[in-house]
């Protein structure tokens, strides 16, 4: 499923743009939309593989990794700018993360893993903590230069009168 996702994320542009619809922004939100569908199910699916002890720290994975997306979203409305990758760290490589994990998965079984999910956990909890403040930053100073170019055009239109 995740090999599959990635093939359909890869050619829905294409496709769109060969068929040449014009349906940019309905191919952006549904684009994004099960983006979002298809990572919640994963790391669901993923809820009935871990242990039971271990499912609440999977629960706050799941929440963390789709503040990513909450972020870019909320992002790219304040800055029109539309940033998927964050830390080096984008779609490709989270997917390469999945066919990993499930690799090992597979090959040492769930009790084995288990361990990895707090560290999981904390670097999901650090990236965000990361990203949040250095997008926040950006989007500061881009408020900054629009409130300067406002003082500026106040002081001009005030020494004119």
């Amino acid at each position: 499923m995740i090999v599959f996702q990635y093939v359909t994320d890869l050619f829905d542009g294409a496709v769109g743009r060969y068929r040449n619809t014009g349906l940019v922004k309905w191919g952006y939100y549904m684009d994004h939309f099960l983006d979002y569908i298809f990572l919640c199910s994963v790391l669901i699916a993923y809820m009935f593989l871990v242990p039971d002890n271990m499912k609440w720290i999977q629960f706050f994975i799941l929440a963390l990794f789709g503040a990513f997306m909450v972020n870019s979203y909320l992002s790219f409305a304040s800055t029109n700018e539309f940033k998927i990758e964050y830390l080096k760290i984008g779609p490709t490589e989270v997917r390469l993360g999945f066919i990993i994990a499930n690799t090992l998965w597979i090959v040492f079984g769930h009790t084995y893993l288990k361990w990895s999910l707090p560290f999981v956990l904390v670097a999901s909890i650090l990236g965000l903590t990361f990203t949040v403040y250095r997008t926040q930053k950006h989007i500061w100073s881009i408020d900054m230069e629009e409130e300067k170019k406002v003082t500026l055009l106040r002081n001009y239109r005030r020494i004119r009168l």
